[in-house]
C-alpha cells in the first residue's frame, strides 16, 4: 500500500515537471514570438528610414545638380564722331566726338531634368 502511494505520488510529481516543461516551453515560444515582433518593427523602421532619406536627398541632390546659373554679360559700345570744320578769318572750329557704352547683365536659370 505505502508502495502505491509512493508510486502514485512519484506519478504526480513527473507529471507537475511535465506541466512546468510545458509552460517554461510557452513561456519561450511567447518569447520569440515578441522578438519576432519587434524584429518585424525594426524592419519596418527602417524601411520607412531609407525611404524617407533616400527620396529626400535624392531629390535635392539631383535639384541642385542639375540646377545651375548662369550669368551672362553683354556689353555694347557704340562711339560716334561728328567732325565738323568751320574757318573763318580769324577762327577755326573743329571736331565733336560723342561715345556711348551700355552694359546689360543677364542671370538665367537653367533646369536640365
Amino acid at each position: 500500500m505505502l508502495l502505491l502511494l509512493l508510486l502514485l505520488l512519484l506519478l504526480l510529481l513527473l507529471l507537475l515537471l511535465l506541466l512546468l516543461l510545458l509552460l517554461l516551453l510557452l513561456l519561450l515560444l511567447l518569447l520569440l514570438l515578441l522578438l519576432l515582433l519587434l524584429l518585424q518593427l525594426l524592419l519596418l523602421l527602417l524601411y520607412y528610414y531609407y525611404y524617407y532619406y533616400y527620396y529626400y536627398f535624392y531629390y535635392y541632390y539631383y535639384y541642385y545638380y542639375y540646377t545651375t546659373t548662369t550669368t551672362t554679360t553683354t556689353t555694347t559700345t557704340t562711339t560716334t564722331t561728328t567732325t565738323t570744320t568751320t574757318t573763318t578769318s580769324t577762327t577755326t572750329t573743329t571736331t565733336t566726338t560723342t561715345t556711348s557704352t551700355t552694359t546689360t547683365t543677364t542671370t538665367t536659370t537653367t533646369t536640365n531634368f
